[in-house]
């Protein structure tokens, strides 16, 4: 199913994310692909206003991966893909989105084990 963002006022970018958290280059490149793959699950709504500021989000927000798994990381499976928590934020609108993901073996896939708008 897809998921409208932040309340339907993140718009997202999912092929240039330039601002990914300076972590181990394995968790940065789980988080590269963790947002490969969350992206297709996502809904682009580019002209819809953020509440604040009336005006559409702008594109230059930035992705960062959390250093440390989230506590919902804890219940997983031995065995199961990579879990993660991801951000999509534009400071200067005051906008964040946050997901924690489960992504299967093969990381072409996920499950979102958490979502915060």
């Amino acid at each position: 199913m897809l998921r409208l963002i932040c309340t339907t006022f993140c718009c997202l970018t999912v092929a240039s994310s330039p601002a990914f958290t300076q972590v181990a280059d394995s968790a940065q490149a789980i988080g590269v692909q963790a947002v490969q793959v969350l992206g297709p699950h996502l809904v682009l709504i580019p002209k819809t206003p953020v509440p604040k500021t009336g005006q559409p989000l702008p594109i230059t927000g930035g992705w960062s991966v959390a250093n440390q798994p989230p506590a919902q990381c804890a219940s997983v499976p031995a065995g199961s893909g990579p879990c993660v928590r991801l951000a999509y934020s534009v400071p200067e609108a005051e906008v964040s989105c946050e997901w924690t993901v489960l992504l299967n073996a093969k990381a072409t896939d996920l499950t979102f084990l958490d979502e915060k708008r």
